[in-house]
């Protein structure tokens, strides 16, 4: 019975019509069957790589942003010339001394670190080769505006004046030009150290006792260079350059000089303010991590007592990056400079320099234009 009830109901349903269903929405593929594994991969990286875009240019914005030196990597942020940059030598700045870098040693018994033999090769070449731009850069703009007075100074100590401005001296003698360089930093003399004179008689001395300017210059070994040494004097600086004898001093050392460089005291006290007006110009030198703000008020001081700024020059700047094309050439330079300095040692040339405060003839040379 009950078979013969099933088959009724089938033979039912065979004479039934059925209706269609109605269609809401198009049946799409998963995305997963639309994109293989591998397309999936590279549309995940291509997002990952935009977003790392992205981020690591605004943190190199924020850096930059950040960064307060006036010079880092290939970004310099002055407002004044720049005469030149000075590589970064590790080990000067705990030398003492200011180092030389134009010039083989002005005594047998002095050394320095690029000299001596003890720095590295391709940084000494490195140094030499700013020396000289700076040098070049110097004499143009001296030249242009006829200035023969020049005073160097610094926003703040520790900045490596005293080394600027003994080597600049020396690069000038190199050429044949007569010059007198005078230690005018009160506070931390350091320029008899660097060449091995005798602190007295000295500019404190000249200047106390009303002496003549060749009663205090003294022979450094480097043709055509002398020296005008001083002791520390921390009372009454402003008395002793600012009074009447500094200005006869400075008047001499035009007569008898093409070029006068002053190693000046920091502008953190006011003795190179008195100098900068009886000068012709001043150059401010300032370490490359000095923050800007600290340069830009040494601007701004020497701006207020009156001073013509010639330019800064750029101490301790690391070539890192921006002169790294120039690094086979500066070990090739030094190559040759330490065959040179071979030569040099094995057949000295040269004057021999006076004893320490003998009475010396006007500096001969020949005559700037």
């Amino acid at each position: 019975a009950a078979v013969n009830s099933a088959n009724q109901s089938l033979f039912a349903l065979n004479g039934a019509t059925v209706q269609p269903g109605t269609i809401i929405q198009p049946a799409v593929l998963p995305l997963e069957s639309r994109n293989s594994p591998r397309t999936e991969r590279l549309l995940y990286m291509a997002a990952a790589l935009a977003a790392g875009l992205v981020i690591g240019a605004a943190l190199a914005f924020i850096l930059d942003a950040l960064d307060n030196r006036i010079a880092s990597g290939d970004t310099v942020r002055l407002g004044i010339p720049v005469l030149g940059f000075i590589s970064l030598v590790r080990g000067w700045r705990k030398a003492g001394a200011p180092q030389l870098g134009m010039e083989k040693p002005p005594t047998p018994g002095h050394t320095s670190r690029l000299w001596g033999g003890r720095a590295r090769a391709a940084q000494d070449g490195m140094v030499v080769e700013d020396l000289r731009a700076m040098r070049a850069d110097f004499l143009f703009l001296a030249q242009e505006s006829d200035a023969r007075l020049i005073l160097l100074t610094s926003a703040r100590d520790g900045d490596g004046k005293s080394t600027v401005a003994a080597n600049l001296a020396v690069g000038l003698a190199a050429l044949d030009r007569s010059v007198i360089l005078i230690s005018a930093d009160l506070w931390v003399p350091t320029l008899h150290e660097t060449f091995g004179l005798a602190q007295t008689p000295g500019l404190v001395e000249a200047t106390s006792n009303d002496l003549p300017l060749s009663e205090v210059l003294q022979n450094t070994g480097i043709s055509g260079l002398q020296v005008v040494t001083t002791t520390a004097h921390r009372v009454g600086q402003a008395d002793l350059l600012g009074g009447l004898t500094m200005h006869r001093l400075l008047a001499e050392a035009r007569h008898l000089a093409d070029h006068v460089i002053i190693d000046g005291a920091p502008l953190v006290v006011a003795d190179s303010l008195t100098l900068a007006g009886m000068v012709d110009a001043v150059i401010l030198v300032a370490d490359a991590r000095t923050p800007k703000h600290v340069f830009n008020e040494g601007v701004d001081k020497l701006e207020s007592a009156g001073a013509t700024i010639m330019g800064a020059v750029i101490n301790r700047y690391d070539p890192k990056g921006s002169r790294r094309s120039y690094s086979s050439y500066y070990t090739y330079h030094s190559q040759w400079s330490d065959q040179a300095l071979r030569a040099n040692r094995a057949s000295p040339v040269g004057p021999t320099p006076a004893p320490a405060g003998a009475p010396t003839a006007p500096v001969s040379g020949s005559t700037s234009s």
